[in-house]
């Protein structure tokens, strides 16, 4: 349990004992006081769990593409320059009402909500910058960038949702590369080896992360984003089409571009540095006992 979890719980539980009558609301305050959740009122948030991060979600959501909308109505009528600051005056706002409301107010849920926003208008205004300028807006590189800005902000804010977004964005990359650079067969159905390294990558990321407490958080994310894109593989190859253009292909032309015994390459690395490191760390923690 993180220290945001358990002010929540106890902040539940210390309005309990108050309604009760098992404590004066000044003891309240002074409890919520000696944890750092604050006033009673501004934990009160908190004490709606999950109900609250819900509809924070939904609501940054629906804002986002309520922005977007009303951007898009009005754009040709805009200029250049302020369209380009509206979408970064935008984006920061909503970082920075965010990173105001966690780290300030104590108001976890609503201020991560408020990072999710700026969060998708970053991502949105990838694409409406790339129309602005006259660049290609079909274009992999935008997912790769949109993955690159967003998975550091990720880790500064300990979301776990925004890391799964920009986990998204990064196997879209990859998928759309690998369709981009071998569209035809048999090459196209041996670069989804590449997406099932890629798979692996993610799930030994995941499992990586487990072995350090200040990212045991984000292991999860990895673990179950590298699972998706395996068994997204695995369902593709149920259908009858990947397999009889392999067949139809023969064995020597369906020899696998070099980026996919690269790609290999990485993930066994990797999966081999993770069972290292956790060979060596069982072996530490039964030596100390």
């Amino acid at each position: 349990m993180d220290d945001n979890e358990y002010r929540e719980r106890l902040a539940h539980d210390v309005a309990g004992w108050t309604r009760g009558g098992l404590i004066a609301p000044e003891q309240e305050r002074a409890i919520l006081a000696r944890i750092g959740a604050g006033e009673p009122r501004a934990v009160g948030v908190l004490r709606l769990g999950w109900f609250v991060t819900a509809i924070s979600i939904v609501g940054a959501l629906v804002l986002a593409g309520g922005v977007t909308l009303l951007f898009a109505t009005n754009w040709d009528a805009l200029p250049a320059w302020l369209r380009t600051a509206s979408i970064i005056a935008g984006m920061l706002a909503s970082y920075a009402a965010g990173y105001a409301l966690i780290y300030r107010f104590e108001m976890q849920r609503v201020g991560s909500a408020l990072f999710l926003l700026g969060v998708l208008l970053y991502e949105a205004g990838l694409f409406l910058l790339a129309q602005i300028y006259n660049m290609p807006v079909n274009s992999p590189i935008l997912l790769l960038l949109a993955a690159i800005g967003i998975m550091p902000l990720a880790y500064l804010f300990e979301s776990r949702i925004v890391l799964l977004i920009g986990i998204t964005n990064a196997a879209g990359w990859v998928i759309s590369e690998m369709a981009k650079r071998y569209p035809d067969s048999p090459k196209a159905e041996s670069a989804m080896l590449v997406v099932a390294a890629f798979g692996v990558v993610l799930y030994a990321t995941g499992r990586l992360h487990e072995l350090r407490r200040a990212m045991k958080a984000f292991a999860d994310a990895y673990a179950i984003a590298g699972l998706l894109v395996v068994l997204g593989l695995v369902y593709v190859f149920t259908f009858s089409e990947p397999w009889d253009a392999i067949i139809d292909a023969g064995v020597k032309s369906y020899a696998a571009p070099p980026v996919v015994y690269v790609a290999i390459g990485i993930a066994a690395a990797a999966v081999l540095d993770f069972s290292d490191k956790a060979a060596i760390k069982l072996d530490l923690h039964h030596f100390e006992e």
